[in-house]
């Protein structure tokens, strides 16, 4: 006798995975791309912008003129867009390359997305230096109050002879971290 729990994960465990090997093979593209499902001969794409912009789903219609794409369908409300296509004829990855194309999101793919940790961290940072920006009226900024700091700790540390040159200090490790998070890296 089969357990009433194990019958239904097995079930769940094998769909989910028949779904996501699938479309495996096709690159994603998280919020700008995504192939959902792909068999031969349709193709299923979540595609947001599609769901923001009409002229777009108007675009991929375009694709219809090509001999190997039967039918285009997208649905506006959720962004998802489904290609029928002659398996024999064309492949899946030609396809999502030639809706990246006339979509136009190359430069959506290339840019490095930032994962949500990183975006609080650069916000917090902000909220830090604008607060001290206005409480100071000007005249510091968070950059310039730990520069400063840095300043004095390193003259405390020559007055005293407390500076040890074989470890970076507190301050240092601080400053490391201040620039890597916070700083805008020039491109």
């Amino acid at each position: 006798m089969i357990h009433p729990f194990i019958n239904p994960l097995a079930m769940l465990l094998a769909s989910v995975r028949t779904k996501s090997a699938s479309s495996s093979y096709l690159p994603s593209y998280k919020g700008v791309v995504e192939p959902v499902h792909s068999v031969p001969g349709r193709l299923r794409l979540h595609i947001p912008l599609t769901a923001r912009d009409v002229k777009a789903a108007d675009r991929l219609k375009d694709m219809e003129r090509i001999e190997s794409v039967l039918s285009i369908q997208s649905n506006a409300v959720t962004g998802s867009v489904i290609i029928r296509y002659d398996p024999a004829a064309v492949e899946p990855m030609i396809l999502l390359g030639a809706v990246i194309r006339i979509l136009g999101l190359e430069k959506e793919i290339e840019t490095r997305p930032q994962p949500l940790l990183w975006r609080e961290f650069k916000l917090a940072g902000q909220a830090v230096n604008d607060s001290i920006y206005h409480t100071s009226a000007g005249i510091l900024d968070l950059k310039t109050l730990v520069a400063l700091g840095l300043m004095g700790t390193l003259a405390n540390g020559l007055v005293t002879r407390s500076i040890r040159i074989s470890t970076p200090g507190a301050f240092t490790l601080g400053w490391w971290i201040y620039q890597h998070l916070f700083l805008e890296k020039p491109s």
